[in-house]
């Protein structure tokens, strides 16, 4: 995270189901991180970032 004259690096352990050997667990645990993350620290969030720009012909646009 951003903080005066330079970034402070939080570590939070992880939620025990990243390990899952089931992606679909996998892949929720580690949104959860995410989300965590980003709840805690709001302002540090990239909410600009347009990551779906480009979206798949034929499918509407993401951002609208």
């Amino acid at each position: 995270m951003r903080v005066r004259g330079g970034f402070e690096i939080v570590f939070e352990t992880p939620d025990e189901d990243i390990y899952s050997d089931d992606l679909q667990v996998s892949l929720r645990a580690m949104n959860r991180g995410v989300e965590k993350c980003v709840s805690a620290y709001p302002s540090q969030y990239q909410w600009e970032y347009k990551r779906f720009r480009k979206q798949p012909e034929g499918l509407p646009k993401f951002y609208g």
